[in-house]
């Protein structure tokens, strides 16, 4: 299974081609694909404020129909909160949400697709695909 970052799904709803292809190719081999609710929260957050909130907001609902919504379990609450003060003792601080991200796909064993391999470079046990 690979978890989507919110980068990857947002540039899937504005139809970047290699994000479509990348999706179009786990699709196509039967790989599971999930996010998780803090990139289902990120992309309300733009739908809402976006200049069409109503289809946008549509939008953002039916990507997240075809998605497994992994779970923000207990482990992961700790997992984030480990990472968050690991990174701030070795003075490479990431975004609380970030963070959260991360800890959710470690703590269900995932791969986590997405561009942004900079904003989780601290975290070196996080498994990572770029499209």
């Amino acid at each position: 299974m690979v978890c989507f970052d919110t980068d990857f799904l947002v540039a899937v709803l504005r139809g970047d081609d290699d994000a479509v292809v990348k999706l179009k190719e786990y699709e196509r081999i039967q790989v599971a694909i999930c996010t998780t609710p803090i990139s289902a929260c990120e992309l309300f957050k733009g739908a809402y404020s976006s200049s069409y909130p109503s289809q946008n907001v549509m939008l953002v609902e039916e990507m997240l129909k075809n998605l497994r919504l992994l779970d923000f379990k207990l482990t992961s609450c700790s997992k984030a909160g480990e990472i968050s003060n690991r990174l701030r003792r070795t003075g490479k601080p990431a975004s609380d949400t970030d963070i959260m991200i991360a800890a959710i796909t470690l703590s269900h064993d995932e791969v986590l697709i997405t561009r942004n391999i900079k904003h989780f470079e601290g975290i070196p046990e996080l498994r990572m695909e770029t499209w």
